[in-house]
């Protein structure tokens, strides 16, 4: 590829004299500007930046830099250069061809990143171009041109072309090379790299070419040129110079399909191929301007200027017309593009990240992650800036563990500063929530213009989510539970049911008919095995779908069970004795007799102690053996136990106590008296929660000396325990409900109250803004607004309310209305009765109010014409909130005017406007006038209160 940048050559070749006149600008210090975030900082830039697949090579005095546009990072290697002044290059394979103002091409292994060889090539090396085989070089003050095999790195031959060899273009197998001052053409063979042709006839100094189709179009660089050579690449011969009547100064070009773009001074110049005419795009009004650096992003054209502040313009190519003008404020040496942004080399600085869409400069610092927060099953990370929508992680690429159990992430959506994880399971209050993030080679996290954001191991995630209050069950009398991830399946005996409550609603989501009444259910893989007393079999339930699976297992008035390894064991109260389920083929593999009426079984190490009610005692079974190899006595019925260390502590029915039982001795240790008959316990952070028959509250002992640390007070008597994650779900079997409790705060938790506000629209009309809204209480609505159709008019809300638009605020109830709508001017069908009056029926309201909304909303004409067509509506007698006058009043002393709200008054055949009596008139219809003022006074006189009702009465009169 060719990496041509044009300067300003004198046409004596000097060396000297070339070296000083650009030494000011390309060795000047850098001068720091913006925030350290607005670009990549790199002393002394030159003019021509290589990029190589994702890596950007920006030369300076002595070192060239690499920025990785992949991730916007500046790499901390740089590459030695030993003090040569890198121009032109061109890229072979993984290597890039420098041609320096030294004399030599230094070629830079993009591999390794350093510099691999140091090629002499003659004086003044100014254009370079390859085709991969070789590495053709323009000595621009010897008139030659070094050819290198990029095989060898050796120079292989030096061909002598025309004076001053400026530029070269690569055509098929031949190299034109733009001799500046001798004014002609060298064509060299790259099959031979030898001169072929010389073609004369060009204008003089020709610089700059471009080619479009088979013709190469070519620009001098002598200020002020307005003409352009032609020459035909298939006959290698000229064929014409034409004027595009623009003058152009040193130009680059690029060619888009059949037109040319000439950088110029104050324009850019845009030539039709076809028809060999240009037309110029005004680029800005200022002077010395020349835009000498082009590039396409797009559709668009950039083109900017060492000069005017590092002016840069944006042409629309497709409509040829300029789309905006910013500055970087410092002079632009180069731009390269990658990914649809602009990378900008500004002189001394180092480069800019632009970006096309909005023209302004991006910070190359990654985003910063903010927060982190779950709800129910939704993660969000907040960042610090917008992020790419596009560019989006993969799921492995999180690690997210809910109480240090690792969870799927299943979802990932990125909008705005946000992005919003999916997990496979639901979370709960209270779960403790953790997330990593590895960043992807790609795909990663990342606003659209910068490096990635960072990677995070083990960043706690705020739980918000919430549990509130009470859930009724819709089933009756639920005896026992059991936690399925972030469901809680109470087995409810009253109604033969079992009730399915999300955790994270705190709503029954599903009732179902398990016909049966389950007293106790333990969970096997995804199945729940459902204890059926009366019928004496285990059901099996199918958590995955919440179907019973049809299958059970005949034992004996099943009660409680519990698993250990692939064992079910069951409690069978009715005959004293324990069945044995191998859960795999589910059958009854053993059946061991403890003590009468065995209810509750616990598991201490490979011991299963059983608590026989009946019997006054437990029984420990060794399930290595399925032996009963203890039995000890309690001081009363054992109802259930709990395992406290090495110590049992037993529910003990009856006593009001916990009977404690030194697990390695099998001995009774001590009696904790707690004031009631214990149920239920469970530890949590080293704290027994118990409930106490037929008592509202969780007592909290303390199994060190059973002491009560705390009642946590509850509406409804609980029975049972489930727990998962500081939540502790008590079940009541009276009131069938569910109270959900924070066991780090030992309180009940309660939800504040939401209340659901609903706007509907009756026939004629709809509703503008949010219809169903939630809001918290003494929390206000959004406005909404009712919106007449064509031919109706708004009249007032179902509670009476005409405001609209209508908020509402302080919210402390359920809100339900709906906008009613009338026709306008429309008669429905009336009642004649003995009195005469016209009782008009109107759907959605009465008259009166309708008269009244169209008042306040200033519709006059329409609210006369009502009186017009219902003047017996507006009597005393049959609407006392109007009576004003009747419609023969109005028909013989005023007229409805030309819907102008401009009444007019009958004396004697002469007529005389009056608007104000209108205003008058109006405020009687109100019939709340505490004083006269106004229009009125200069009419009728000082009017109190009592005026405005004899007025009215001399009205009735009338009627």
């Amino acid at each position: 590829m060719i990496k041509r940048k044009n300067k300003i050559l004198i046409l004596l070749s000097i060396v000297a004299l070339f070296a000083t006149a650009f030494s000011g600008f390309f060795y000047s210090s850098k001068v720091a500007i913006g925030a350290e975030c607005d670009f990549f900082s790199i002393d002394n830039t030159y003019n021509s930046v290589v990029l190589v697949g994702d890596e950007l090579y920006i030369p300076s005095l002595d070192t060239v830099s690499v920025i990785d546009v992949s991730t916007n990072t500046l790499l901390e290697t740089t590459i030695s250069t030993e003090g040569t002044a890198l121009d032109q290059a061109v890229v072979v394979g993984d290597d890039i061809y420098w041609a320096d103002y030294n004399g030599n091409v230094i070629v830079i292994n993009t591999i390794d990143k350093n510099v691999i060889a140091t090629i002499p090539t003659g004086n003044s090396p100014t254009a370079i171009v390859t085709n991969d085989t070789f590495v053709y070089v323009t000595n621009y003050v010897d008139g030659t041109v070094t050819v290198i095999d990029v095989a060898t790195n050796t120079v292989t031959d030096t061909i002598v072309v025309g004076s001053a060899p400026s530029n070269m273009v690569l055509v098929g197998s031949d190299v034109y090379v733009l001799n500046s001052s001798s004014d002609t053409i060298s064509v060299i063979s790259t099959l031979t790299n030898t001169v072929t042709d010389t073609i004369v006839g060009v204008l003089d100094g020709p610089y700059t070419a471009a080619l479009a189709g088979d013709k190469l179009y070519i620009a001098s660089y002598f200020a002020g040129q307005s003409l352009l050579s032609i020459v035909d690449t298939t006959t290698k011969t000229f064929i014409e110079t034409i004027d595009i009547e623009l003058d152009l100064q040193s130009p680059p070009a690029i060619v888009l399909g059949n037109k040319i773009y000439f950088g110029g001074n104050q324009f850019i110049a845009v030539l039709d191929t076809l028809t060999n005419t240009a037309t110029s795009i005004p680029a800005t009004n200022e002077v010395a301007n020349v835009y000498q650096y082009m590039i396409m992003v797009g559709d668009s054209l950039y083109a900017s200027s060492q000069y005017a502040g590092g002016r840069i313009v944006e042409i629309d190519t497709q409509t040829d017309t300029l789309v905006e003008i910013f500055t970087l404020g410092t002079p632009v040496f180069d731009m390269s593009e990658n990914n649809n942004f602009l990378y900008v080399v500004s002189q001394n600085v180092g480069v800019y990240v632009v970006d096309p869409e909005t023209n302004t400069k991006v910070s190359i610092c990654g985003p910063t992650l903010q927060s982190l927060e779950i709800d129910t099953d939704t993660i969000t990370l907040t960042y610090d800036k917008e992020l790419d929508e596009d560019s989006i992680p993969d799921v492995t690429d999180f690690d997210a563990t809910v109480n240090d159990l690792s969870v799927n992430v299943t979802g990932i959506v990125i909008s705005g500063q946000t992005v919003v994880l999916t997990i496979e399971s639901d979370v709960v209050y209270g779960d403790d929530v953790k997330l990593s993030y590895t960043v992807p080679e790609t795909g990663n996290i990342r606003d659209p213009w910068t490096k990635p954001a960072a990677a995070f191991e083990e960043e706690a995630v705020e739980n918000i989510t919430k549990n509130c209050g009470v859930i009724p069950l819709t089933g009756t009398n639920p005896f026992s539970g059991a936690i399925v991830g972030n469901y809680l399946y109470t087995n409810d005996t009253g109604s033969e049911t079992i009730s399915v409550v999300n955790l994270v609603t705190s709503e029954v989501d599903e009732t179902i008919d398990v016909g049966t009444a389950i007293y106790q259910s333990t969970l096997v893989g995804d199945k729940l095995y459902l204890s059926s007393y009366e019928d004496g079999e285990i059901l099996i339930f199918d958590t995955s779908d919440n179907t019973l699976t049809g299958e059970t297992i005949e034992v004996s008035s099943a009660f409680y069970s519990t698993l250990v390894g692939t064992d079910l064991y069951v409690t069978q109260l009715d005959n004293a004795s324990v069945a044995v389920i191998d859960t795999l083929t589910n059958t009854v593999t053993d059946t061991i007799n403890v003590g009468n009426s065995p209810y509750h079984l616990v598991l201490g190490g490979t011991e299963l102690f059983v608590s026989n009610s009946g019997a006054i005692s437990i029984s420990v079974i060794d399930t290595l053996t399925n032996t009963v190899t203890d039995t000890i006595f309690t001081g009363s019925q054992p109802y259930s136990a709990t395992i406290v260390g090495d110590k049992l502590y037993v529910n003990d029915y009856g006593a009001e106590a916990f009977y404690v039982i030194d697990i390695p001795t099998k001995t009774n240790d001590v009696d904790y008296y707690v004031g009631g008959n214990p149920l239920y316990s469970i530890l949590i952070n080293g704290k027994l929660y118990t409930t106490l028959e037929g008592q509202t509250g969780i007592f909290i002992i303390d199994p060190a000396d059973g002491s009560t640390l705390d009642i946590i007070s509850t509406d409804d008597a609980p029975f049972y325990l489930a727990y998962k994650t500081n939540t502790l779900y008590a079940i009541s079997l009276d009131a069938s409900t569910v109270t959900v409790i924070d066991t780090e705060t030992d309180t009940l938790y309660v939800c504040e109250p939401i209340f659901s506000v609903t706007y509907a629209a009756g026939e004629g009309g709809s509703i503008n803004g949010d219809v169903d809204q939630i809001v918290g209480i003494n929390q206000d609505a959004t406005p909404v607004t009712a919106v007449p159709d064509e031919g109706y008019e708004f009249v007032d809300w179902s509670d009476n309310s005409t405001a609209n638009p209508r908020t509402d605020t302080a919210i402390v109830t359920t809100i339900s209305v709906t906008a009613n709508f009338s026709l306008i001017g429309a008669e429905e069908e009336v009642e004649e009765e003995n009195t005469n009056f016209r009782q008009p029926t109107r759907t959605g309201t009465t008259l009166a109010a309708r008269f009244a909304n169209l008042v306040n909303m200033g519709k006059h004409d329409e609210a006369y014409q009502l009186v017009v067509d219902f003047p017996h509506m507006f009597t005393k007698e049959t609407n006392p909130d109007f009576p004003f006058c009747s419609g023969e009043i109005f028909n013989d002393n005023m007229k409805q005017g030309d819907k102008d709200g401009i009444f007019s008054l009958y004396n004697n055949g002469i007529v005389t406007e009056i608007s104000y009596l209108q205003t008058f008139i109006n405020k009687l219809l109100i019939l709340k006038y505490p004083q006269a003022s106004g229009p009125i006074d200069g009419i009728f006189g000082p009017l109190t209160h009592q005026g405005v009702y004899r007025l009215q009465g001399f009205f009735k009169y009338f009627l």
